[in-house]
């Protein structure tokens, strides 16, 4: 009778780990239930060259002004309709001048009042325009706008006077009460008069009327009368006449009511209303202030 033997065969462990290392990491991408979540980013406009400058008034800008454009996924906008509006500025008194003018890129250069340029992007998604400095000093803004995209962004300039060419006296006629004292100071303007900073001096005629701080330029009223008043700087000059008077009250029938009121127009008040007459209310002067 045979006797059989079992002999155990070895495993190769080794082999076995690396499938189930294969295994496993082909099942894990499998079971990775992660998401990842998109952000919307809207598209964008700014300005990147050619904003921040100082310079006088109808100077054209050595540096173009140039907007660039993206898209939604940071991308350039290619084609894209962009609009350079000029602003208005502050000075409402002359709300017919510009203080920018902005064109498009043109061989015959920027004319002194185009506040209007529109273009379409390039291939790097970027807009230029022309600059040149309006007629009126202080601070010019031009909007820089994408209409399709509703976008826009804003360039600010600074335009400060031309040369002096004339010195004006605040007032060539002035009115003061006895004991006020106020600026009367000339202001140097340049051809658009625009007022420059230099600081004119002021000096009185003959007379006791008025006494003058030449520092400051302020002028004191003293007594009643009248006295020329002179501001100069370099070879300009001007005069203003300065009245002096006492303190008084006017009664003014409006119609309806009686009122008083400085001579200087300020401190007016009611006193009596309801006032009907066919023969009206005569105005009555009052030099000691008392009425």
């Amino acid at each position: 009778m045979r006797k059989f033997m079992w002999q155990e065969k070895p495993i190769n462990r080794p082999g076995i780990l690396a499938c189930a290392a294969v295994v496993i990491m082909v099942l894990a991408p499998a079971c990775d239930t992660r998401t990842t979540e998109l952000v919307d980013v809207p598209p964008q406009l700014k300005v990147i060259a050619g904003e921040l400058v100082t310079d006088t008034v109808q100077a054209a800008a050595a540096q173009r002004l140039v907007a660039e454009v993206k898209r939604r996924d940071g991308k350039p906008a290619v084609g894209v309709i962009v609009r350079f509006e000029v602003l208005a500025h502050a000075n409402l008194l002359r709300a017919s001048e510009s203080s920018i003018s902005i064109c498009p890129l043109t061989p015959n250069g920027c004319s002194s009042d185009s506040r209007l340029a529109i273009d379409t992007t390039d291939a790097d998604g970027r807009v230029q325009a022309q600059v040149r400095m309006g007629t009126v000093a202080g601070t010019g803004r031009v909007l820089v706008l994408a209409p399709n995209f509703g976008i826009a962004d804003t360039a600010t300039f600074t335009i400060t006077p031309g040369a002096g060419v004339r010195l004006k006296a605040l007032s060539t006629d002035t009115t003061l009460d006895i004991g006020t004292t106020v600026t009367l100071r000339g202001h140097v303007l340049d051809r658009f008069n625009n007022v420059r900073a230099d600081v004119a001096t002021v000096s009185a005629g003959s007379g006791n009327t008025f006494a003058i701080d030449a520092a400051s330029g302020n002028v004191s009223a003293r007594e009643l009368g009248i006295q020329w008043l002179y501001s100069r700087f370099a070879t300009f000059a001007d005069s203003s006449r300065v009245r002096v008077l006492p303190p008084g009250r006017l009664v003014v029938w409006t119609g309806s009511s009686i009122r008083l009121i400085n001579l200087d127009g300020k401190d007016g008040r009611t006193i009596v209303t309801g006032i009907e007459s066919h023969l009206g209310t005569f105005p009555r002067f009052d030099g000691t202030g008392n009425a």
